[in-house]
């Protein structure tokens, strides 16, 4: 089972790209079968993957039932009482997003992918949501079977700052499987020599930085014909770079 609420409308996003990168993989191999669970309506191809089923926990009336947090709880309780002895192998959740008593969805293992502790380091990604699930995450990480990071570098700081367990943590690197790409010709001609940035901007992403450090070897550039290229755009109506 996989927690996809972070593809829909996301199409984008960095950790919705590994999601369904794994979902694909995962349906290409046919001896799985995958629970997508999300929470509106999406048009995504992955939820028509062979082997798929669909989860939608869908919002009502009241206000109770508007909130993702308690559609997630309500849903769960209901289905531990309706189906007392089922289990899923594994639930995978692809960000630090565990809404409470995640632990619910009956599970042998539940798998966090955390990337790294950027929303504890970073102060502009300090923010409430991210505390409080992170808490989440720390105060039942008895109830992880493992935490994923994507460098040792993470690792140490999943365990050092945001205080998990060492005996949890293991390093997946992320990668693209290139095959899936669809490759589209820019609208214009890339120099012979050259530098490039691909980020959304933001201000975590630290583009204004790097832009920063290139203006200090602009004459080293320029006298060598090397050119700068920068693939993103502005989120949020941060356009500094």
């Amino acid at each position: 089972m996989h927690i996809t609420s972070d593809v829909d409308g996301r199409s984008n996003s960095g950790t919705a790209r590994v999601c369904r990168e794994i979902v694909n993989e995962i349906s290409s191999r046919g001896q799985f079968r995958q629970f997508l669970v999300h929470f509106e309506e999406s048009d995504d191809k992955i939820y028509r993957l062979p082997g798929v089923q669909n989860v939608l926990i869908k919002s009502g009336n009241h206000s109770y039932t508007k909130s993702r947090s308690l559609r997630f709880i309500r849903y769960w309780l209901k289905f531990r009482i309706l189906h007392p002895l089922t289990y899923f192998d594994a639930v995978h959740w692809h960000s630090s997003r565990l809404f409470p008593l995640f632990f619910l969805i009956p599970s042998r293992r539940t798998i966090v992918t955390l990337y790294d502790s950027g929303n504890q380091i970073l102060p502009q990604s300090q923010t409430l949501a991210n505390r409080l699930f992170y808490w989440n995450a720390r105060v039942f990480q008895s109830r992880i079977y493992k935490i994923i990071a994507v460098s040792h570098s993470a690792r140490a700081d999943l365990n050092t700052i945001s205080k998990f367990d060492d005996k949890r943590l293991v390093v997946v690197p992320c990668g693209t499987k290139f095959s899936t790409i669809i490759e589209e010709s820019p609208q214009f001609e890339l120099p012979e020599r050259y530098i490039i940035c691909v980020s959304r901007w933001q201000p975590h992403k630290n583009v204004e930085s790097f832009i920063e450090a290139i203006n200090l070897m602009r004459i080293y550039l320029e006298q060598r014909s090397i050119q700068v290229i920068l693939v993103g755009k502005p989120v949020g109506n941060h356009d500094k770079p």
